[in-house]
């Protein structure tokens, strides 16, 4: 289990080693009910623990545009969340106690009047996804799932049956 304490230090260590991007503050939010108790505050984007089902997740949350097109854009999303996955299970406090479920990757657009979570964007979102997911894992060998609840933010959470460590699959997307 990991302490709020450790991941707190964890990612202030992140801001003074980061040459990647430009990280500005850890914030504690233990004081709230539900959502991420410390968050990585950066320019483009934040990143934090959470629990969905009993499993943690990193989640990588962009805020600036990126470049290019939809494919690559995604692809640059993969490549910073599994690089921080990677980065937190290989940080000696963690290791051993830490490891992320390379099979699962979920996507979740925060805009809700732009996208919201109807059928219809459900399957846009699918189709826009992927050309980055067979990149990343192989072509049809992943499903997607969606909550169906339309009062929630729109997201797909995408599922393969194949095994591959964190490290084969960032090689996927760089």
């Amino acid at each position: 289990m990991l302490e709020d304490d450790e991941l707190f230090r964890i990612f202030n260590e992140w801001i003074s080693e980061s040459t990647e991007e430009v990280l500005i503050d850890v914030a504690d939010y233990k004081h709230l009910d539900h959502g991420p108790t410390t968050i990585l505050i950066g320019h483009d984007a934040n990143y934090f623990l959470e629990s969905v089902n009993e499993t943690k997740g990193l989640v990588y949350a962009r805020k600036r545009l990126l470049e290019g097109d939809f494919t690559k854009r995604i692809s640059s999303i993969l490549f910073a969340s599994l690089n921080g996955c990677i980065k937190l299970e290989n940080h000696p406090e963690f290791q051993g106690r830490l490891k992320f479920d390379g099979s699962e990757v979920r996507f979740t657009a925060n805009d809700r009047l732009y996208a919201t979570n109807t059928n219809e964007n459900i399957e846009l979102f699918k189709q826009h996804l992927s050309p980055a997911l067979d990149i990343l894992f192989s072509p049809n060998k992943y499903t997607f799932e969606n909550s169906d609840q339309p009062k929630e933010r729109l997201t797909v959470t995408v599922r393969t049956t194949e095994t591959a460590g964190l490290s084969d699959l960032i090689k996927n997307v760089v």
